[in-house]
């Protein structure tokens, strides 16, 4: 999955910043571009001068997976950030997640060591300016480069090896993480970075007593965990950054994790040389468990199995009065597969997904009215869940939504939903009842609890359902009640839906939300939606959306773009609009560039337009860019801000789409204005006139935490006017916020972004 220059610096910033508030032991993707320095020397032809120092940027690369970078970047660092992660003991930074301003690492060019340092910037440059390596003049790379980390004169070898014994501090435990890159070629021009990856084997033990020979007291502690029977010196080959065992074994002394899984009393780590256990009566691994109140010692031996550089191997142990049991906890798996576990979430949530049959097994669960595990008194549809991974349901011919108001159980999804800016790619729906979407129909459990779907990014959309009754469907949601806060989220993709009915149904479809009641804010879709309707009950409607098919709720700083949003019916009324095809709600602060906004029928009334094609509710400070067009009915309205107006307040609003001003009565006014060749100058100026707030339910984004998406719903006043921002150097406008659509989910803009 690519990802655009700016996303990719936010994800960085996020990595790194989560590194320095957690302590974190797996490991994070978070890839910067490179850019070398340039000097005004530089020839026409842009071939480097010789004062033209070398500076770069640096992946730190998943490990197991095959140098896949950007798609999974943010895969390890949440399992990093929670494995890592208590409120009750604060500390220092260990195994690297991510680069960080002032960390120093050793480059090797021609048998020559210099350190770098990275910099605010997000590239290494020379610690001290007169010694940095030179771009030679009239070259564009520079072969051979080595680098590793932590910094040192020189690799570690015979006469100076790594030496990994001492990790019971977080110093010496972050020391113990040894990262190569190279032997790799720099470029100048494009430029381009190396890449570094763990060459340690990562030993995690989960400890507790078997609670029949060893019956645990309040008082009863594990003081210390030592590892021995595995090498502790290594060296490293140049070449290939591989670590090579030297020397006689001896005692590691391991690190005290932060966190610990349910119903374990304590979890020791450590690094190890990654190495086969040897097979012989005199081999294995040797753990030995010392405790407090009483004071007493318990050893084990792990006898075989290969600790495997990038990898965790965890094992849980227990004491017994006897003897100590060690059990592997699962296969051993790479770290960015190996962390979070469903039954160990952070602190506020109760479940985490991170693949496909997780999260099908999650909805399952919801729509069985079944608990999250049979561990667990938590019931699914009320549960806290944390994605942890990119989920590609590519398998998935047929996805089923979280949650409905039909068969088999009616249970509704009433919890929370944080997809903390993964991606879940390849959602394809083909059959089922009414709610359509990744979630069917969301609701709060009441007004003071509501639901909430935050963080979540859609990619490669495919919806095609027909069906006899009711449909509603949304990329995220077929229906949202009045107690559901949908934030940060985006779809990309294609839906497209028909209803074939004699009665009362509808057919309400949007690219984020179906048929909305709840709020909406800060989402972005770029999804071609094109809903139809073959009835001949006059009273039934066909809506479609770029954000909301039928909307009674409240939409702010949301974006729509997309080829397509069109209703097509044959008696129902036909709304199509860039925002919504119908609203009856409050939208503010939103555009549409939606291509071609289509709304035809033979029936009744045949609505379109830029942001809502039938408006009874407010619209403030938005505007369209798309055209928009009626056809058929009993009667037409196409307009480019609105096609059908009933008399409901709108005011600083922008259409620039084919059609103008239409049948909407609204003429143009201070607050109205249709102008094809409007500038995004222009728009900006008009937006910040006049200042529309509301209060607001929302949560926040923090790139600075873990998770970065909030969950606690807060009440904010929202300000229209705050909403905008403008570049002048791109003479662009946009909305502050807004998550990306095109690249690796995250959200652009300042590194805290909650609404204004």
């Amino acid at each position: 999955m690519k990802t655009s220059t700016h996303t990719r610096f936010r994800h960085l910033a996020h990595s790194a910043a989560a590194s320095a508030v957690h302590s974190a032991a797996a490991v994070l993707a978070a890839l910067v571009l490179a850019t070398a320095c340039t000097s005004p020397a530089d020839d026409a032809d842009e071939s480097p001068a010789s004062t033209d120092a070398i500076s770069f940027g640096a992946t730190l690369l998943l490990p197991g997976n095959s140098g896949e970078h950007a798609a999974d970047t943010r895969a390890a660092h949440t399992r990093t950030a929670h494995t890592r992660t208590t409120p009750t003991r604060a500390t220092a930074p260990v195994t690297k997640d991510a680069f960080a301003t002032g960390d120093r690492i050793a480059v090797s060019i021609s048998a020559q060591v210099k350190p770098y340092t990275y910099g605010a910037d997000r590239n290494f440059s020379a610690t001290h300016p007169d010694d940095s390596f030179y771009w030679t003049p009239g070259q564009q790379q520079q072969d051979d480069v080595i680098a590793w980390y932590p910094y040192s004169d020189a690799l570690p070898s015979t006469s100076s090896p790594l030496n990994i014994s001492r990790q019971d501090t977080d110093a010496a435990f972050a020391a113990a993480d040894f990262l190569f890159a190279g032997p790799a070629t720099l470029t100048r021009t494009p430029s381009s970075a190396l890449t570094f990856s763990h060459r340690t084997a990562l030993l995690r033990l989960n400890i507790k007593a078997d609670g029949k020979t060893v019956v645990p007291t309040p008082e009863f502690t594990v003081t210390g965990v030592e590892v021995e029977g595995t090498p502790v010196n290594a060296t490293i080959h140049p070449t290939d950054g591989t670590l090579t065992q030297t020397g006689n074994t001896a005692v590691i002394y391991t690190h005290p994790c932060a966190v610990t899984p349910d119903g374990y009393m304590a979890t020791y780590e450590a690094q190890i040389i990654p190495h086969t256990i040897s097979p012989s009566p005199s081999g294995g691994t040797l753990i030995t468990v010392h405790t407090a109140n009483p004071d007493k010692t318990y050893s084990g031996i792990i006898l075989s199995g290969s600790y495997e550089a990038g990898h965790i191997h965890t094992y849980n142990v227990t004491l017994g009065n006897a003897h100590i049991d060690i059990r592997p906890a699962d296969n051993d798996l790479p770290w960015n597969d190996g962390d979070i576990r469903p039954d160990l979430p952070p602190t506020g949530y109760d479940l985490t997904v991170s693949t496909a049959q997780e999260l099908k097994a999650f909805a399952e669960a919801v729509n069985y009215g079944r608990n999250i595990s049979n561990t667990s008194s938590v019931e699914a549809r009320f549960a806290r869940v944390l994605q942890t991974a990119d989920i590609d349901l590519a398998e998935i011919d047929d996805w089923t939504p979280i949650g409905n108001n039909a068969s088999p159980s009616y249970n509704k999804f009433q919890g929370v939903y944080n997809g903390n800016g993964y991606t879940i790619s390849n959602l394809k729906i083909r059959s089922g009842e009414r709610n359509k979407g990744l979630f069917g129909y969301v609701t709060g459990k009441d007004s003071s609890t509501p639901a909430v779907l935050t963080g979540i990014h859609l990619r490669n959309v495919d919806i095609d359902v027909s069906h006899n009754s009711n449909i509603y469907c949304g990329a995220i949601a077929g229906a949202a009640s009045s107690s559901t806060v949908i934030t940060f989220c985006s779809a990309r993709g294609e839906i497209k839906t028909d209803v074939t009915s004699t009665a009362g149904d509808n057919n309400h479809s949007g690219g984020i939300i179906g048929d909305n009641s709840g709020t909406i804010s800060y989402c972005r879709a770029d999804v071609k939606v094109i809903a139809s309707f073959n009835s001949s009950d006059v009273s039934t409607e066909c809506t479609a959306g770029g954000i909301v098919g039928h909307n009674y709720g409240t939409i702010l700083a949301c974006e729509a773009s997309g080829s397509e949003v069109s209703a097509q019916s044959t008696y129902a009324e036909a709304q199509a609009g860039g925002i919504a095809g119908y609203t009856n709600g409050y939208i503010t602060s939103c555009t549409s560039g939606v291509g071609k906004i289509i709304a035809n029928g033979n029936g009744q009334e045949v609505d379109a337009g830029g942001v809502a094609g039938t408006q009874y509710g407010a619209v403030y400070s938005s505007y369209a860019r798309g055209d928009a067009t009626a056809a058929g009915g009993i009667g037409q309205a196409a307009g480019a801000i609105v096609g059908a107006h009933n008399g409901a307040d709108i005011d600083l609003c922008i259409g620039t789409g084919a059609g103008g001003q239409g049948t909407s009565s609204l003429s143009p006014s201070s607050g109205i204005l249709y102008k094809a060749d409007a500038t995004d100058e222009e728009i900006y100026n008009l937006m910040q006139t006049k200042d529309f707030t509301k209060e607001i339910s929302t949560t926040t984004y923090d790139a600075t935490r873990f998770p970065a998406y909030g969950i606690e719903v807060t009440k904010v006043t929202f300000s229209s006017k705050g909403a905008w921002s403008y570049d002048p150097a791109s003479g662009k406008i946009r909305i502050r916020g807004l998550p990306s659509v095109t690249g690796l989910s995250s959200v652009t803009g300042s590194s805290s972004v909650s609404p204004p």
